[in-house]
């Protein structure tokens, strides 16, 4: 999956941020909030998962099933990788 794969998903259930442009003709464009903003934001990771399917997945308990792959992506950025790196991880 590809970043703008990613963010196209999240607004599919509702995942929305002024300023941003998911129609616009060279990707995601954004007039306020930068699209690296979104990554810090608990809620595009809510709804990423809810598109994904994560909340069907079993959690072992864990009621905050979309905290893992939040966490992951930290981990990523975190060693020098970059977001396209991490989304290209998920299917």
């Amino acid at each position: 999956m590809t970043t703008h794969e990613a963010l196209h998903k999240a607004t599919e259930v509702g995942y929305a941020v002024h300023g941003m442009d998911a129609t616009a003709p060279e990707g995601w464009s954004s007039s306020g909030v930068g699209v690296h903003a979104m990554f810090l934001d608990p809620i595009f990771w809510f709804a990423l998962g809810w598109a994904l399917g994560w909340h069907e997945q079993p959690s072992g308990g864990y009621d905050q099933w979309w905290r893992d792959p939040w966490h992951r992506f930290v981990d990523y950025v975190a060693a020098g990788k970059t977001p396209d790196d991490f989304f290209a991880t998920l299917t």
